[in-house]
């Protein structure tokens, strides 16, 4: 059914019965959507993590990013890097190599590199047009 999630929602309510939490992912190979959602409590949302690197290894049970460049926060990317999405930082050591999605937003990934976030807007968060 087409519609938008608040439609959905018992709006009125205010506790935790309609509290909402879902995290989803979808691509079509070249693009990948991922979204950090919650209505009701902001602070309960699941969480949601992106990181960039040249590669992934696992070596004796612990995980690492590979960078190419010498700042993991240089905003100049390449093609060849990667970027993970995940519920949860997967290196133990270097847990800040991943950045926090703010609840309700998403992450747009492209398999060119680039990444850009942007908020969910509920209906009820729209200014009304006079």
């Amino acid at each position: 059914a087409e519609g938008h999630v608040d439609q959905y929602l018992d709006l009125d309510k205010g506790d935790d019965e309609s509290l909402c939490r879902c995290n989803s992912v979808v691509t079509d190979g070249e693009v990948n959507v991922a979204s950090r959602f919650t209505f009701g409590h902001l602070e309960e949302a699941h969480t949601l993590f992106y990181c960039r690197g040249h590669e992934y290894r696992v070596k004796d049970g612990k995980s690492r990013i590979e960078y190419t460049r010498n700042n993991p926060d240089d905003n100049k990317h390449s093609p060849d890097e990667l970027i993970i999405i995940s519920s949860e930082p997967l290196t133990e050591k270097h847990a800040g190599d991943f950045v926090s999605v703010p609840p309700n937003h998403i992450i747009i990934a492209h398999c060119a590199g680039t990444l850009d976030i942007q908020p969910i807007v509920l209906e009820e968060q729209q200014p009304s047009s006079s």
